[in-house]
């Protein structure tokens, strides 16, 4: 077994997200795109693989929508 198979093996993969794992009010690191490193808190989850977050920028609230794939809960 190579060495990123191993750790697929032990810590899973994006893919192993579920709908029921994200749920409003979480707060998520994003690790992917223009906000890499913000923490922002689910609004809601819209479908399987798309979720909308608030980010707090100069203390304004700002929506975006992002992927599963791009947070880290």
């Amino acid at each position: 077994m190579d060495l990123m198979e191993s750790l697929m093996h032990r810590f899973g993969s994006a893919a192993d997200l579920d709908e029921t794992e994200l749920k409003p009010g979480q707060v998520v690191r994003l690790i992917e795109g223009p906000f890499t490193d913000f923490l922002a808190t689910v609004e809601s989850v819209a479908s399987k693989d798309r979720i909308w977050l608030l980010l707090d920028f100069l203390g304004q609230k700002t929506r975006v929508q992002s992927t599963r794939q791009q947070v880290f809960a």
